[in-house]
């Protein structure tokens, strides 16, 4: 039996328009292949410490933004722990989840209900990344330029996966 999974995208509120961006949208739209520097983008861990994508140089990373009040971000929790899972047993793919949430303590409740094993941190310097929405996935290639973008979800696991499959059969900078 086939499932049909509806994208959701969420745009990014403002002060008073949060309440408003409650309101789905579907968008069905395609990974978008960009080619353009990831820049100096930097995150900050939930333990206060910095974490700088240039860092992760050499591997496949997946960048994921979300919110706890976008339905599709919190629709695809177990599938980015499969793809941690997965990751994490490669060693060459890293899975990084930022949280735009202006609400600590929603994140602190979603934290505490959901347990999630992959790697969340909160934004930091991320405007080359341009992130319009939620839930937004980009992927960066070994050399650390920005490869894909995809507005709207949920992702699959297999879709993630294949993904970062087809970037690491790109060859790595020397």
């Amino acid at each position: 039996m086939a499932v049909a999974l509806a994208a959701v995208t969420l745009v990014r509120p403002t002060g008073a328009g949060r309440a408003a961006a409650g309101r789905h949208r579907p968008a069905h739209q395609r990974w978008q292949e960009i080619r353009k520097p990831a820049g100096d983008a930097t995150f900050r861990r939930l333990q206060g410490s910095e974490l700088r994508l240039d860092e992760l140089a050499g591997k496949v990373v997946v960048l994921d933004f979300w919110t706890t009040w976008c339905e599709p971000c919190r629709q695809e929790v177990p599938e980015l722990a499969a793809f941690d899972d997965w990751a994490r047993s490669r060693g060459d793919v890293a899975l990084v989840t930022v949280n735009e949430d202006e609400d600590a303590a929603a994140l602190a409740r979603f934290l505490d209900r959901h347990r999630p094993r992959f790697t969340i941190v909160l934004p930091g310097n991320t405007g080359a990344l341009e992130i319009t929405g939620y839930p937004t996935k980009l992927l960066v290639g070994r050399d650390g330029s920005l490869r894909l973008r995809k507005l709207g979800g949920p992702v699959a696991f297999e879709e993630l996966r294949d993904r970062a499959e087809a970037l690491l059969r790109v060859p790595a900078p020397h």
